[in-house]
């Protein structure tokens, strides 16, 4: 089972790892939880923070739609691993396609967003009255 948190305002988030052999970086990441989102999202601050070079990004061939409007965010192949420190460190990986926004496409402290490309495959208790949130993989 792996657990997450909710930050003062009652957000959930999940840590994770995310691997981008691609660019040779890994970095550890503080994920909103996002049932709304399609896909995970790197936020351009941890973009940034984990040393990823937009530059070298290619643009997605979709657009994302949210709040903010519409934008054609980056896109590259990366990794997310979660470790389950109730079950001896049992780990879970799932290859996904990143979207990266650039900073200008979105408002400023815009987190990183984990969505349905890996919440799909979780099964989710979201209790923020009791301070609960866990994914049974």
């Amino acid at each position: 089972m792996l657990l997450g948190s909710f930050d003062a305002y009652g957000r959930p988030n999940l840590d994770g790892l995310l691997i981008i052999r691609e660019l040779n970086l890994v970095g550890l990441i503080s994920f909103r939880v996002d049932t709304g989102s399609d896909t995970t999202v790197l936020a351009p601050t941890d973009a940034r923070n984990t040393g990823v070079d937009l530059t070298v990004l290619r643009e997605s061939n979709r657009t994302s739609i949210g709040i903010g409007g519409e934008v054609r965010p980056y896109s590259i192949s990366a990794e997310v691993l979660f470790i389950d420190a109730l079950d001896g460190g049992k780990r879970y990986s799932y290859p996904i396609d990143l979207s990266i926004y650039r900073p200008q496409d979105v408002p400023p402290g815009l987190p990183s967003l984990l969505g349905q490309d890996v919440l799909k495959h979780w099964a989710m208790h979201h209790s923020p009255s009791t301070n609960e949130l866990s994914f049974e993989v």
